[in-house]
């Protein structure tokens, strides 16, 4: 059975973005082009569930990724899928 991620992009409280994709790191480009290519504000979030037992929860702006999301993240998340 293929995992299937769901990404949504937040700029402030509005979804200007959601796929869903059993691709993780297809989903992430298309989350980050939109990111370098939005002229919504500089504060993001996103949302990646893997619609079993994982979620990453993440904020960010474009000038100071403080709190941005890491390879450790994905593999977190992965890792959650596959071992149930």
């Amino acid at each position: 059975m293929t995992t299937q991620f769901t990404a949504t992009l937040y700029s402030g409280n509005q979804a200007t973005l959601s796929q869903t994709s059993n691709d993780i790191k297809q989903l992430m480009v298309s989350l980050l082009d939109m990111i370098e290519t939005t002229i919504t504000p500089n504060a993001y979030g996103i949302i990646i569930d893997n619609h079993q037992n994982g979620k990453i929860i993440k904020t960010f702006t474009k000038n100071a990724p403080t709190n941005n999301l890491t390879l450790a993240d994905y593999i977190n998340l992965k890792h959650n899928t596959v071992s149930n």
